[in-house]
């Protein structure tokens, strides 16, 4: 019988083992898991910041999403003078400077509202597919949006509309 009870002994240290290194494991993916999330918001919140640098947040959402949309379809030459017109414009406005000069006044609600709205805004770079064009690009091109015309802004919205509709139909909502 002594060696049923040390072969149980060692089943129910195995047993133990296992459940502590699931748990670890556990742990382990979560925290990974917030630290990519935190990363996420950290990026969104920078290309949200381009948005409010621009003043271009006063527009629809359709809209935005509309002409950065047009973006993918710019061809190599016009991407560089963006890029071009974009490390300009960033050699004179910082965007740490920008985003500490908006929240010095902020209390925190404000500052958790600033920062959803401007997260929200930085997701559509994402809803795009256009957050992986460089900064001085991305800026260049939403400094754009103020001098357009006005059939440019209609047609802008209703590409806008028409994307969101059927992204909507695709994921079935």
């Amino acid at each position: 019988m002594g060696s049923l009870e040390k072969i149980n002994n060692k089943i129910h240290k195995l047993k133990y083992n296992i459940s502590l290194l699931k748990s670890r494991k556990k742990s382990k993916e979560k925290s990974e898991s917030k630290k990519k999330r935190r990363e996420r918001a950290r990026r969104l919140l920078i290309l949200g910041i381009l948005f409010e640098m621009t003043s271009t947040d006063i527009y629809s959402i359709e809209l935005i999403i509309g002409y950065l949309l047009e973006l993918k379809e710019k061809k190599v030459y016009e991407i560089g003078v963006l890029k071009y017109y974009g490390n300009k414009f960033l050699t004179e406005n910082s965007i740490q400077k920008h985003d500490q000069k908006e929240v010095i006044f902020l209390d925190t609600e404000e500052k958790k509202r600033r920062n959803h709205k401007l997260i929200s805004l930085g997701a559509l770079f994402e809803i795009t597919s256009t957050d992986n064009f460089s900064i001085a690009v991305l800026i260049s091109y939403l400094e754009n949006l103020h001098s357009l015309k006005e059939k440019d802004f209609i047609f802008y919205q209703e590409k806008g509309e028409n994307y969101l509709k059927n992204r909507r139909l695709k994921n079935g909502e």
